[in-house]
């Protein structure tokens, strides 16, 4: 069962017209922002641009807010 927080976030998705592609890659990467710091951002943008060699563009998309 979704979390009141993802729920929130596919309506607010949906509301704004994102493609069902474009909420499930939200979706599978987002974290509850109270769960999060700065150095679990930068981390993860390190592990994206190391570990998977993605874009820079992409990585914009990750940290962007919708």
């Amino acid at each position: 069962m979704p979390t009141p927080f993802m729920t929130e976030v596919r309506n607010t998705l949906g509301v704004k017209r994102y493609s069902y592609n474009n909420e499930q890659s939200y979706c599978y990467w987002m974290k509850h922002p109270q769960n999060l710091g700065p150095d679990h951002v930068r981390e993860f943008l390190t592990y994206l641009a190391v570990r998977h060699q993605i874009a820079t563009s992409t990585q914009n998309q990750v940290k962007s807010p919708f």
